[in-house]
């Protein structure tokens, strides 16, 4: 099967049913599936060093290909991480105008998250313009609840409001700033095996595993992943750009040996409820192909914990969640009143 455009999460403002992947084109989740299942992902033979220099060029042209007109104003959803650090860092390369925006909830005097500490660092080594937007207690129900009314109850749940809220914010900061043209890193985790269940996978039954944990990974995240993101971009009018969803990319990067994806080194990290906890280093060959593009070591190489973790929306879902008297977080969501 052969698939002449990118996919690309891309919404207009006139009205439309369910998600759809590149630039304007209706993409079913039935071919979705039979993209996925159309990829030739025999492992490739060739050396890491061509790997990485093939995996170089692809990522750039994913880049590239989503520029939009040169009226547009971009934004990138920015962490701190390989993927949000790498599109930016390739759209400064392609010398174009963009602004980074981090967002994050911080309670008092607790610590500010990890997502806006590493996020500024990072903006400011590279030369990249960055703006922060942080919620306290006051703010962050209000977020939570604007957040489920989005997306509406059949998808409110603990991950995607912790995740979505990120999305929302920072979007809501862009649009502030005249920005409709929005990058964004989802799809690495999958394809470069970045999740614990992929570390799991590994653990559980090898290499083979592993594959097969990324390619699944891939065919449900239509409904985890793809139904919020675009849900919550067609909400806002604006045009979300996923370099890590193109087709060429996805392809090429089912190909990668997966002991090039997750390996034995470790570093000192933490685990849920922030336990420290020795962690494998993931997204190995992503984080290669980016030193191999000159981004700096410190960054291509720094841990990085899902959204929710690391902008701390999931600390403000358990103290809300505490402060309501409910006995876990669905119940709490469950309290925001959604309607159908």
């Amino acid at each position: 099967m052969k698939w002449s455009k990118a996919f690309n999460l891309s919404f207009v403002l006139e009205p439309m049913p369910e998600p759809y992947l590149a630039d304007g084109t209706l993409l079913a989740e039935k071919e979705w599936k039979a993209f996925l299942d159309a990829i030739d992902d025999t492992l490739l033979q060739d050396d890491k060093a061509v790997i990485i220099n093939k995996l170089q060029k692809l990522l750039e042209s994913a880049v590239k290909k989503r520029l939009p007109s040169a009226t547009a104003k971009i934004g990138v959803l920015f962490s701190g991480g390989i993927d949000s650090t790498l599109i930016a860092f390739v759209l400064k390369d392609l010398d174009v105008d963009f602004t980074c925006i981090g967002v994050g909830f911080q309670d008092g005097n607790a610590k500010t998250p990890e997502d806006i500490v590493e996020g500024e660092k990072v903006a400011k080594q590279l030369g990249f313009p960055y703006e922060r937007i942080i919620f306290n207690m006051e703010k962050i129900e209000e977020l939570f609840r604007k957040t489920a009314t989005i997306l509406g109850k059949p998808l409110v749940n603990v991950i995607n409001i912790g995740v979505g809220s990120v999305v929302v914010a920072g979007i809501e900061k862009g649009k502030e700033l005249g920005i409709t043209h929005f990058f964004g890193g989802l799809g690495s985790e999958e394809i470069f095996a970045g999740y614990d269940r992929h570390e799991k996978a590994l653990e559980a039954g090898g290499n083979e595993a592993l594959h097969k944990e990324c390619l699944a990974g891939l065919a449900t995240m239509y409904q985890r992943d793809l139904r919020r993101d675009t849900t919550i971009a067609k909400h806002f009018g604006i045009t979300l750009a996923t370099p890590f969803l193109d087709d060429e990319l996805i392809t090429f990067s089912l190909r990668i040996p997966p002991q090039f994806k997750i390996t034995d080194a470790t570093f000192s990290g933490r685990g849920r409820g922030d336990v420290p906890d020795k962690r494998r280093f993931k997204k190995v060959i992503l984080r290669e192909a980016a030193e191999a593009m000159d981004l700096p070591q410190d960054i291509a190489w720094r841990p990085k914990r899902a959204a929710q973790y690391g902008a701390r929306t999931n600390n403000a879902l358990t103290k809300l969640r505490k402060q309501a008297g409910c006995r876990d977080k669905e119940e709490y969501l469950a309290r925001l009143g959604v309607q159908e």
